[in-house]
């Protein structure tokens, strides 16, 4: 199995038992409070995602490491920034895949471009109402000829700080085709620590959680909704360290 990057795949939702542990924190600038390291692991194998760090607390590399029924794969990515902004992401060099960030003049992060060679091929863009995200747009050169083509379109809505719900659709050519609704409750009152590890993309200034959701319903075009429970452990500051599914249920 290949570690395959791509900007706009829908938020998975595996209805499997997982635990998911993030060794550290999130991403303040103090050296202990930095998210270091996320293992996920599922029935047949697992995947890690590791932060690296610089003097300064940026994030200048990442190691992704994937296990499958006993094989291993491992790819590093690297960052670069622009007056402090994070700029590139090189994914691979020896496919010459590589990200490039965009910001507006609020300095927002706009957008984000993969690259293959020097060929575009995807691009994600973000909405925002305030600072908070409420859309994400995807595009995709589906036949490799260009034009980009929408693909994949979210939509979010908030309870206070927390994401609520996320809405998700495919495109079919012509129109967005409604794919599922995922809605979020139940939230602690701890701190969430995921922000740094939620996309395949790095995407430090994304944040769609302060808490934890302790319940996640997914509901597809048939009206049929599945819920997810988690329950959560926390380091002695308040920081969400470890995530369990613990059992889902189907209503028809």
């Amino acid at each position: 199995m290949k570690l395959k990057i791509t900007l706009w795949a829908p938020v998975a939702y595996v209805l499997v038992a997982l635990s998911a542990c993030d060794d550290s924190e999130t991403v303040p600038a103090t050296p202990e409070l930095r998210a270091s390291k996320m293992t996920t692991t599922f029935t047949n194998g697992q995947q890690e995602r590791i932060l690296h760090y610089d003097v300064a607390g940026k994030v200048t590399s990442i190691t992704s490491r994937s296990t499958y029924n006993n094989v291993t794969e491992v790819s590093e990515q690297a960052l670069e920034y622009v007056n402090g902004r994070l700029s590139r992401l090189n994914v691979s060099e020896e496919q010459q895949w590589y990200v490039d960030y965009f910001y507006d003049d609020a300095g927002k992060l706009a957008g984000v471009n993969l690259f293959i060679g020097d060929a575009l091929t995807e691009q994600t863009l973000y909405e925002y109402d305030g600072n908070k995200v409420i859309a994400r747009i995807a595009y995709q050169d589906v036949d490799g000829e260009g034009p980009l083509d929408p693909v994949f379109k979210a939509e979010y809505t908030y309870a206070g700080n927390n994401l609520a719900t996320l809405d998700q659709y495919g495109h079919n050519g012509t129109d967005y085709v409604f794919i599922s609704t995922l809605a979020y409750s139940d939230f602690d009152n701890k701190i969430n620590a995921s922000d740094a590890f939620l996309n395949d993309v790095y995407m430090p200034n994304v944040q769609l959680f302060e808490n934890n959701p302790q319940s996640v319903s997914v509901t597809n075009p048939h009206g049929h909704t599945t819920t997810q429970a988690y329950t959560f452990e926390y380091n002695e500051r308040g920081y969400a360290v470890k995530q369990t599914a613990v059992g889902y249920k189907t209503f028809v």
